[in-house]
């Protein structure tokens, strides 16, 4: 008998999400502000609640916006919106899935795009680079890279970085 288990795990989204600017000006605002960090209820405080006129960065999913400004109006609480769409500013920063034309040392890249990359490079100069497997991490996924040759007997120089 063959039994196995898996997880899929969907990458969160944050569609919508605004992120808003607080600043307390008066006492009631800063512990009203303290008991909804310490129980947020979906609200994620991404600047904790410091000192009076100090502020605070709160982000509020669609679903909560109208509860959130019903409190800040009862509290007297101005507010600011610092980031309209979350999820628009993190798929602005993410690096193009196109590894071929976009990929760069100037930006971070997940280890699959850097294999997708080895991959191209490998494709695109069949014969000069071949894809190797130099070993396996702790966890056990491959640790991959690439040859590069113009003809054979040559001998090999080794160049790591991470």
């Amino acid at each position: 008998m063959l039994i196995t288990s898996g997880s899929w795990a969907e990458k969160a989204r944050f569609d919508n999400y605004v992120v808003y600017r607080l600043t307390p000006t008066t006492k009631n605002h800063l512990d009203a502000l303290r008991i909804l960090e310490e129980e947020p209820d979906g609200l994620n405080f991404w600047k904790s609640v410091g000192p009076m006129n100090s502020s605070v960065d709160v982000m509020v999913p669609p679903h909560k916006r109208a509860d959130f400004h019903d409190a800040l109006r009862n509290l007297d609480l101005e507010k600011e919106v610092f980031i309209q769409d979350v999820q628009h500013l993190i798929d602005s920063e993410r690096p193009s899935d196109n590894p071929r034309t976009d990929f760069n040392w100037n930006s971070y890249h997940r280890i699959d795009e850097i294999y997708s990359w080895l991959n191209s490079l490998s494709l695109m100069n069949p014969g000069i680079v071949t894809p190797i497997v130099a070993g396996t991490t702790y966890e056990g996924r491959q640790i991959r890279g690439v040859k590069i040759s113009y003809k054979s007997n040559n001998p090999g120089v080794f160049i790591e970085a991470g």
